[in-house]
């Protein structure tokens, strides 16, 4: 699945020892609209169940309008 991916970034749980939680989180800063984003991000979680994936991913866009959740990739996340 090609995301025109410029850059990944991991947030979340398995960055921050603090917080609780079982699910990779991942900021991806692609080329996409968002509904183009939307479907592929359906398309690889459907990828994942397939290949019974252990655990469960949510995918966000690394240039969200979510200011709370901007802040968090920006300053909270690591670049993978």
């Amino acid at each position: 699945i090609s995301y025109g991916l410029e850059e990944i970034a991991q947030l979340g749980q398995f960055v921050d020892d603090f917080k609780k939680g079982g699910d990779v989180d991942l900021a991806l800063d692609v080329k996409l609209s968002k509904s183009e984003f939307r479907k592929k991000k359906l398309q690889f979680l459907t990828f994942l169940l397939r290949k019974d994936f252990a655990y469960e991913v949510d995918l966000v866009d690394y240039n969200t309008s979510d200011s709370l959740l901007f802040n968090e990739i920006r300053n909270h996340s690591i670049k993978l």
